[in-house]
């Protein structure tokens, strides 16, 4: 096949910068120093049509119960006493409607500024009340070639692209690591952001930390999947076959 070692050399070579700029393309990363800029706005604002549940409990039980209304049978005997267990969907115009205290805006405040209006409004009508919101709805999409697509749920106030990223199986290895689109709504508009997951940027991006209703894609790259039951990617293949090659090679050349 080759006439001369220096052919074989030079092939050897040629395929050895290919297969180290493919290497290249796939690690996380890349220029991260011991420290790194991280992005810091982590905490998600309420939005409409998001379904929260409002627990607010005191001292006194006879003062919570004009904020229990939506309390049913259903609820265990392990819930606390003094609780009331509350869900409100945050109307088109950003509000919910709370028993006495009436309309309260919520839509572009996050957890805590929530708790705190509410818990300042209920303080005339409750006893050393104290006020904790869920948001039982927020949610993420991953799309495109990760090992399992789909929709996800957050665990917490604070998940990265990363986190959402392995929920979803992480990316397939001809995936495009450099080019990942994050789609998120931003005051009536919708926004694309583009992540470099190779590089060491991705920390202080905008869409390091997600967002209620983000939606991440992730590109197919050139080496797309071979189909088959056994599949393999094209540079596996070559890798495995250049392999076995310069086995034989090298057995052909000791045996001269």
């Amino acid at each position: 096949m080759f006439k001369s070692k220096r052919t074989f050399l030079i092939f050897s070579l040629v395929f050895c910068l290919f297969g180290c700029n493919t290497t290249h393309k796939m690690t996380y990363f890349q220029g991260q120093n011991e420290t790194s800029p991280l992005q810091t706005d982590y905490q998600n604002k309420l939005q409409l049509d998001d379904k929260i549940i409002i627990n607010i409990g005191g001292s006194d039980m006879e003062s919570l119960l004009p904020f229990q209304f939506n309390s049913t049978t259903s609820q265990t005997q392990s819930q606390p006493q003094g609780n009331s267990n509350n869900a409100y969907i945050i109307d088109i115009h950003g509000n919910i409607q709370m028993p006495i205290i009436g309309e309260v805006h919520m839509a572009g405040l996050t957890r805590i500024e929530a708790e705190s209006l509410i818990q300042e409004k209920l303080r005339d009508f409750v006893k050393d009340v104290v006020v904790k919101i869920q948001c039982i709805n927020s949610k993420y999409t991953v799309l495109g070639h990760v090992n399992s697509p789909g929709l996800y749920h957050f665990e917490s106030d604070r998940i990265t692209i990363i986190e959402g990223i392995a929920q979803a199986g992480d990316l397939h290895l001809s995936a495009k690591r450099n080019n990942i689109m994050l789609l998120r709504e931003e005051k009536g508009q919708l926004k694309k952001y583009v992540v470099d997951l190779s590089d060491a940027s991705v920390f202080n991006s905008p869409a390091y930390y997600l967002k209620q209703n983000d939606v991440i894609y992730v590109e197919h790259g050139v080496g797309a999947k071979i189909q088959g039951s056994n599949a393999m990617t094209l540079t596996q293949i070559i890798g495995s076959s250049l392999s076995l090659f310069i086995s034989v090679f090298t057995l052909i050349s000791v045996t001269k």
